[in-house]
């Protein structure tokens, strides 16, 4: 088979997830204005082959115009959720990747890396099929209460059964990037057809995304619960499973497909509700002092299962 000189750049994709920071929170009696909603967009592309990075040749562009390619973009009332489609071109190599957007509410601050290595003469789609979501809740050490309480379809409440605020710090996982569940690439009779160099940018660009290494930091959530309150901190894992598919650029024709899932968290979040038997002393954002006994310095960890 005769080898030509079309490739200059394959269109793989790969999401690298979201990663949120939290804010610190102040006295919840405390007034204040949150600062709008941050969402940072960063693209790069790489031809397939080299490995080089022609993020500065390629021209990329977002579905959504209120969003910046690598740059950050704000939202006074927040985001909420969406797929936005980022696409990059570079000569006749075109990738496309659908970016599951989470919801973040205003101060939140979310970052979603797009990875997409390119190639003359061919398309690589990267479609969202669906999501699921999963809250995971923190559990405090130091506190004096169990985690056993169940009230309003939630497991996990921890107590605060005085009148004192119980200050908190819990420490947490974003996941940036996480791949899993990477299916067969399946190839259609038009692959063994193609040009080896075409065969050989399309496998390259499967194991790019099967070699990403997954991308995770700790973060710190502080905050204080209420008096005569039930309260805990959570995040969103969202796990979305991905259709890759690579075709010819000119005629469309499918040549290859996989599926993987990738996983993403959202910020840290807190939750209270009034002491179901002293909900006549519970008022949002009150206590007296700055914690009490044993529990001033509960501290805790959210664990995100595999």
């Amino acid at each position: 088979m005769k080898k030509t000189n079309f490739l200059k750049s394959v269109a793989a994709v790969v999401l690298a997830g979201c990663m949120f920071t939290s804010c610190e929170k102040e006295d919840l009696s405390a007034t204040f204005q949150a600062g709008p909603a941050e969402v940072t967009l960063d693209v790069d592309v790489f031809d397939a082959l080299s490995g080089s990075d022609v993020t500065n040749k390629a021209t990329i562009t977002v579905s959504n115009a209120e969003f910046t390619v690598n740059g950050t973009a704000q939202f006074t009332t927040g985001v909420k959720a969406q797929t936005i489609t980022v696409t990059a071109t570079l000569g006749e190599g075109t990738a496309t990747a659908d970016v599951a957007i989470n919801a973040t509410k205003v101060g939140g601050k979310a970052n979603y890396n797009v990875k997409l290595v390119i190639a003359d003469g061919l398309k690589f789609t990267t479609t969202a099929l669906g999501s699921t979501e999963k809250t995971a809740y923190a559990k405090f050490e130091g506190l004096g209460h169990d985690a056993t309480h169940t009230h309003d379809g939630i497991t996990g409440w921890f107590t605060n059964a005085t009148d004192y605020f119980q200050p908190y710090t819990v420490k947490y996982e974003v996941v940036e990037s996480k791949f899993t569940n990477f299916g067969k690439l399946e190839e259609t009779a038009i692959y063994s057809k193609l040009d080896a160099v075409y065969a050989e940018a399309i496998q390259a660009a499967y194991e790019n995304i099967l070699n990403t290494e997954a991308t995770s930091e700790t973060a710190t959530y502080e905050s204080k619960a209420s008096a005569w309150s039930y309260f805990n901190v959570y995040v969103t894992v969202t796990t979305t499973n991905y259709k890759w598919t690579a075709a010819t650029k000119n005629s469309e024709e499918v040549v290859a497909t996989f599926t993987y899932d990738a996983i993403s968290s959202t910020e840290a979040e807190s939750v209270e509700i009034a002491h179901p038997s002293h909900a006549g002393h519970y008022q949002p954002g009150h206590g007296h002092g700055h914690g009490h006994g044993n529990n001033s310095n509960a501290g805790g960890g959210i664990s995100i299962a595999e």
